[in-house]
């Protein structure tokens, strides 16, 4: 089905460049291949969502806030005894 899709002036350059160096066949081309790495991205994180979330269901988990804290002070520890 026929889209109309607005880009903005950096992003229409960037288009026309992409096409006329060859690298796509036309400009819908090279948004199919974008909309095919965004579905890409977001299958990335829906699956790092359901990781977490499995995660988290286990009961074997720390809140990152804690790691983060815990990480800090041992290598802070660390930078304050190197000489």
């Amino acid at each position: 089905m026929p889209r109309t899709v607005v880009l903005d002036p950096v992003q229409e350059a960037s288009l026309d460049r992409l096409v006329a160096a060859g690298r796509y066949g036309s400009s819908e081309e090279a948004i199919a291949a974008g909309v095919a790495l965004l579905l890409r991205h977001e299958d990335r994180l829906a699956t790092l969502h359901q990781s977490w979330h499995e995660g988290v269901e286990s009961g074997d988990y720390q809140p990152l806030d804690a790691t983060l804290d815990a990480l800090e002070a041992r290598y802070g520890a660390l930078e304050k005894a190197s000489p």
